[in-house]
């Protein structure tokens, strides 16, 4: 198999996670990007959009309109 699926708490471990999740608090009902506080991890790639680590949007626009080309459609997608 080449590729292998983990979970969330290999992740951690290893460190990927806190680039792509945040932590959901019960206790206030709140969505924390990063994962330095206690409770359940939510992948929402909110440290890459917020913190700017790399363009991601403008990656997956870029992605969008190869595959539009590709199909010949249109691309509806208007990113900032």
């Amino acid at each position: 198999m080449l590729v292998k699926s983990f979970g969330l708490e290999t992740a951690e471990e290893d460190g990927t996670l806190q680039y792509v999740a945040s932590t959901y608090s019960a206790e206030n009902d709140a969505l924390y990007d990063g994962t330095s506080r206690s409770g359940l991890r939510v992948v929402s790639f909110a440290p890459i959009l917020r913190n700017k680590i790399f363009p991601l949007p403008h990656i997956l626009e870029l992605l969008l309109d190869m595959g539009s080309w590709g199909w010949a459609l249109p691309s509806r997608w208007n990113l900032p």
